[in-house]
């Protein structure tokens, strides 16, 4: 039976409690990646990932995890599952599960015990299983898990969880339970930048916004498959390692300072390969993981075009491929406002095993009636499963009519977004002034958005034209 009840314990600065009313879930090796904290209105919203390894068992079916601001913790007993109705999930925040069909472990798509369940979670919820490094474990990830509370992202948000088991098809029996996971998401915080020289040089920062100050070991790894998920079990080569402290003396910020890691900054195909940063301590019960990305080698698909157009209720999304290598497809994605990205659908790739030196044209219809601006992404997998990404193409929301977007329009601060619609050729864009004056100017420009900053107060035309298109000119005002 997969038992995670660690999913969530997985985060505790200051350490989690464990009580079970059934038998006890069995996990170890529990890591979180923060993907982001940004406020939203008097609320923070705070984006991670969740590690753990599970010891398998043929018979486990339903993984169940629920979370709560540590405030308002409901404590249920799990003599049956937790519903609304019988208090179980007062004040939860968010419902997350898997089911195991099969060989596969799929993202539950709904909650069997109550389809009423509080912030239940499903659409971008990604979940991966792998062998582990712990003996008769499995390793499990959850990717994209979304929580929001109430108060500001610069101060430690603390949450509780509880996490539980079920063999019965409907998920009504509960087989093991753990609870009462405290955790805080947001701290501490790490970031890594890697850059492409020969040899590579990376470095990393830590920080914590716990006043107390925070002393942690660290270790750099590479991601030895490249797929941007931590296993120790397969990502194994450790690069560097350390401690840092962070106290109010520095700001409570561990800086490494540029570094590279011979032989293998110089050295094909770990050169060529992410790294992770993990950080683990005796304050920490969890595993907190930074990944730095590696865009220093050639993508596996070179793209020849990618446009998005608008046609009423409908978005067309065009691209073609100069080349492709091990090429599995593509999977297209959309995002609204502050939004997840969510995979709207998938087009398998039209080249020989995967590989073509010839141009190849591909089109997908995404029906959006989203009145705000969308932006799509190209996902390509190769076989393999490594994903990599295209550009972003920026849409007019259903039932705008212009060709140049502007927003905002006024302009508060100077700063200005720009969507260019179906942008099939080099386009040159021009700020002029209302003495006709050519303020600046933007050539050839290929992406269908850019953001204009430090404009001075006035009123300008805004115009933009390519070749064989009429010009479009848009009004617009800025203030300070």
């Amino acid at each position: 039976m997969k038992k995670s009840i660690l999913l969530i314990s997985i985060l505790a600065i200051a350490g989690w409690s464990y009580v079970s009313n059934a038998q006890p879930c069995d996990i170890s090796v529990p890591g979180v990646k923060l993907n982001y904290s940004i406020p939203e209105g008097s609320n923070c919203k705070i984006n991670i990932d969740l590690y753990f390894d599970l010891r398998h068992n043929a018979g486990g079916k339903w993984v169940w995890v629920h979370v709560w601001p540590t405030s308002v913790y409901s404590n249920w007993n799990y003599s049956s599952p937790p519903t609304v109705a019988n208090g179980g999930l007062t004040g939860s925040i968010a419902t997350i599960g898997a089911e195991h069909q099969g060989l596969n472990l799929v993202v539950a798509s709904n909650y069997p015990p109550d389809n009423t369940a509080p912030g239940f979670q499903s659409a971008g919820i990604s979940v991966f299983e792998s062998p582990a490094a712990t003996p008769d474990f499995e390793r499990y990830t959850f990717k994209n898990i979304e929580l929001i509370v109430p108060g500001g992202c610069n101060i430690p948000q603390s949450f509780s969880a509880d996490v539980w088991e079920s063999q019965a098809s409907n998920s009504q029996v509960i087989h093991c339970s753990s609870k009462g996971l405290i955790f805080y998401a947001n701290d501490p915080k790490v970031t890594g930048l890697l850059f492409c020289n020969n040899p590579r040089n990376y470095k990393f920062d830590i920080t914590t916004i716990n006043t107390a100050g925070l002393t942690v070991d660290y270790k750099v790894v590479i991601d030895m498959d490249g797929n941007g998920i931590y296993n120790p079990a397969v990502d194994n080569i450790t690069v560097n390692s350390g401690t840092a402290t962070m106290n109010a003396e520095n700001n409570y910020k561990f800086s490494s300072g540029v570094l590279n890691y011979p032989p293998y900054s110089a050295l094909k195909p770990y050169s060529d390969l992410p790294l992770w940063v993990v950080v683990s301590g005796s304050s920490l019960s969890y595993e907190i993981y930074g990944f730095i990305t590696n865009t220093c080698i050639p993508l596996p698909v070179k793209f020849s075009s990618f446009n998005a157009v608008r046609n009423n209720e409908n978005v067309n999304i065009n691209w073609s491929t100069a080349f492709e290598t091990n090429n599995k497809g593509f999977f297209i994605e959309r995002k609204a406002a502050e939004e997840n990205w969510q995979q709207m659908g998938f087009v398998s790739s039209k080249a020989d095993n995967g590989n073509s030196n010839e141009l190849i044209q591909y089109q997908f219809s995404d029906y959006n009636t989203l009145k705000s601006v969308s932006e799509y992404r190209i996902a390509q997998m190769d076989l393999d499963g490594k994903i990599s990404y295209s550009d972003i193409r920026m849409i007019k929301g259903y039932g705008q009519s212009v060709k140049l977007l502007v927003f905002p329009n006024p302009s508060p601060d100077g700063q200005i977004n720009v969507v260019m619609e179906n942008i099939n050729t080099a386009t040159v864009l021009q700020l002029i002034d209302m003495n006709g004056k050519v303020v600046k100017s933007w050539a050839n420009i290929i992406n269908n958005k850019i953001v204009m900053e430090g404009i001075k107060s006035g009123i300008y035309i805004l115009r933009a034209w390519s070749d064989g298109n009429e010009a479009v000119n848009v009004k617009l005002f800025v203030g300070k």
